[in-house]
């Protein structure tokens, strides 16, 4: 599947960011893509094989995941501290 392929990709290419954030921070993140994985699963488990893709993307984006809200907050308070 492209699209867990793509979010795997893109994680791994953020990977050395760790060096920069807290350990804290960077579990953040891991747990943030950990949950979109299992959301991208679950959705498709879900869905029916003849149902659209920008119904699938709909189904997706609809979703709240307050791993990635949570992540995404810890990151900005990180990055806060060095300004």
């Amino acid at each position: 599947m492209h699209l867990l392929q793509n979010v795997r990709e893109e994680f791994e290419h953020n990977f050395a960011q760790q060096l920069y954030v807290a350990n804290s921070t960077w579990n953040a993140v891991v747990n943030a893509k950990e949950e979109l994985v299992n959301q991208i699963n679950t959705t498709f488990e879900q869905l029916k094989d003849e149902e659209d893709v920008s119904i699938i993307a709909q189904s997706l984006v609809a979703l709240p995941n307050p791993m990635v809200e949570q992540a995404v907050a810890v990151l900005k308070r990180d990055f806060e501290r060095l300004l």
